[in-house]
């Protein structure tokens, strides 16, 4: 992780040398990497996917990812194929990876939203 990607994400030195010694072995890195090799797969299945869906859904990302931005136009897309309780929000002080960034924070969100 170089310093400027691990500092754009928020990333601070003890949290830096956590996340190196995690992926330290191939065998690390490539179990972490292979959720990419389902996509294609998870694409298919979800294609497939057009039966209506109430089951509610609560969509977020940190309020400093980059992903924040594409929130609500997935939200729509989630709308647009089935999935008919959808809510979006951003769980604040966060940037990537966000149950990491503010553990509670999240918590708070699904305590609150599984009611």
């Amino acid at each position: 992780m170089s310093g400027g990607f691990s500092k754009k994400l928020g990333v601070n030195v003890h949290e830096k040398a956590r996340f190196i010694k995690a992926f330290a072995s191939p065998a690390q890195i490539r179990a972490a990497l292979e959720i990419y090799r389902a996509f294609p797969v998870n694409a298919k299945f979800n294609e497939e996917q057009r039966d209506p869906n109430n089951v509610p859904l609560f969509l977020a990302a940190g309020d400093r990812s980059l992903f924040a931005k594409l929130i609500p136009n997935m939200a729509e897309n989630l709308r647009a194929n089935g999935c008919a309780h959808v809510e979006t929000g951003q769980v604040q002080g966060s940037v990537h990876y966000a149950v990491n960034d503010q553990p509670e924070a999240v918590a708070e969100l699904i305590e609150r939203n599984a009611q």
